[in-house]
């Protein structure tokens, strides 16, 4: 996937953390949308990576985001998944981190022990 730093030079990143046996069938675009809407007129910027944190296999996970895939036209969206990993999540957002990237938390708040991983790494995160 390296292919894509290209296409996320600029972006804005933002976790979010959806899927959960509460909310497994539950499509979530609006509430993400409108916190893509807020941070885009916060930053002034329009390019978004979707790191989804979930415990849903692929492509299940898609549903949760099914409609802000399909109705967005203002935003370029890239989307990553990652199973609902604390390490791998970690070294994640320690990269990002050290890039200086613009990092967000979008969370369901099933996800409590994700929201509080979130919080302390200095990440603002909203839930939903």
């Amino acid at each position: 996937m390296e292919y894509l730093k290209v296409l996320e030079e600029d972006n804005i990143h933002v976790i979010i953390g959806v899927g959960g046996e509460e909310n497994y069938d539950t499509d979530r675009s609006g509430a993400i949308y409108s916190e893509l809407v807020r941070l885009a007129n916060k930053h002034n910027k329009r390019r978004f990576t979707l790191h989804i944190v979930t415990d849903k296999p692929r492509p299940l996970y898609i549903e949760n985001i099914r409609s802000l895939i399909q109705n967005n036209i203002v935003y370029s969206l890239t989307i990553r998944y990652h199973n609902l990993n604390f390490e791998e999540l970690e070294k994640i957002i320690n990269d990002l981190h050290a890039q200086n990237k613009l990092v967000y938390g979008v969370v369901e708040e099933e996800f409590a022990e994700l929201v509080s991983f979130l919080k302390n790494k200095g990440i603002e995160v909203v839930k939903i």
